[in-house]
């Protein structure tokens, strides 16, 4: 379980572009990932371009969040990410 922690902590500074500290992941969730406005002002402004206007960083915050979450019970196991990442539409556009 420490690995899918690992990851989650590590999608979230990819996604932020800062180290994310362990308030942070409690002051964000579901009402941070519906607030669209507040999420894309939380992402790194070098990602901000690509991602603005797709629901898919929405995803990936949730699967990153959920990843780091507190209780060790609550986290996905590293097969369900990488099968729900899989399932993720690719898109070709840059």
């Amino acid at each position: 379980m420490e690995v899918v922690y690992s990851f989650g902590v590590i999608f979230l500074e990819i996604l932020t572009g800062k180290p994310p500290s362990d308030k942070d992941f409690a002051a964000w969730g579901q009402n941070f990932i519906d607030d669209k406005h507040h999420l894309l002002r939380t992402i790194d402004p070098t990602l901000r371009p690509k991602v603005e206007g797709r629901e898919e960083i929405s995803v990936f915050v949730g699967i990153a969040l959920n990843c780091a979450s507190a209780s060790p019970q609550k986290r996905p196991s590293m097969k369900e990410v990488l099968h729900f990442l899989e399932k993720m539409p690719s898109s070709t556009t840059d």
